[in-house]
């Protein structure tokens, strides 16, 4: 069976769906969508903060519900939301789930000891990951577990999650508004350039 799994596993790692590649293509595609959305960049970037900070939480398959639901409570953009809350995915979710529940531990219970190695968490962040996995494959979910590891690092991620949720958030939603306020004032300046050029796009004298 475990056998079975990990060929699973690995042919899935291997398609073009789930590569680093195919899910940077599919990143950069969502991100130009938010900068064309007609909403006004300040609402743009509200959404923007509601997704990456859902993003960080162990809420999983609640992430698209609550996405939209914090931004329409903080007036920002559902559709940005929903675009910013794939900054969860199964390539970055190693790293901001160890982030989280290490700063989490750090918090609730002091300091790591120096050198030490946190297996537990090493242990559920990959558990969840290959059940999360598992949804979309024909890999079997184990709720057991996912149950299990959830028990030991519930509390640490979510308290860890909140605070780089909110960081990440706040530097992403302000990244966005700066880069979607520069994009309008340039396409401004381009339709501009090309009413006063008689038709040419580079806006050109001759």
């Amino acid at each position: 069976m475990r056998s079975g799994n990990g060929n699973r596993l690995a042919r899935l790692r291997r398609s073009p769906a789930w590569a680093p590649g195919g899910w940077l293509r599919s990143g950069r595609y969502r991100w130009l969508q938010v900068l064309r959305l007609s909403d006004s960049p300040r609402r743009i970037s509200r959404g923007v903060f509601a997704g990456v900070f859902i993003a960080f939480t162990p809420f999983f398959g609640l992430h698209f519900g609550l996405a939209p639901l914090l931004a329409w409570l903080l007036n920002g953009s559902v559709v940005a939301s929903l675009v910013a809350v794939l900054v969860c995915n199964p390539i970055t979710f190693p790293a901001m789930a160890f982030a989280s529940y290490r700063l989490g531990t750090m918090i609730l219970d002091g300091p790591p000891a120096p050198g030490s190695a946190d297996v537990a968490a090493e242990g559920g962040i990959a558990v969840i990951r290959e059940n999360l996995i598992a949804l979309v494959t024909k890999a079997e979910f184990d709720t057991d577990a996912v149950a299990e590891a959830f028990g030991v690092m519930f509390l640490p991620y979510l308290t860890g999650g909140l605070l780089l949720g909110a960081a990440a958030g706040a530097l992403l939603g302000l990244l966005s508004y700066r880069l979607i306020s520069a994009y309008r004032m340039r396409r401004v300046k381009f339709r501009g350039g090309v009413g006063r050029g008689g038709g040419s796009p580079t806006g050109g004298r001759g």
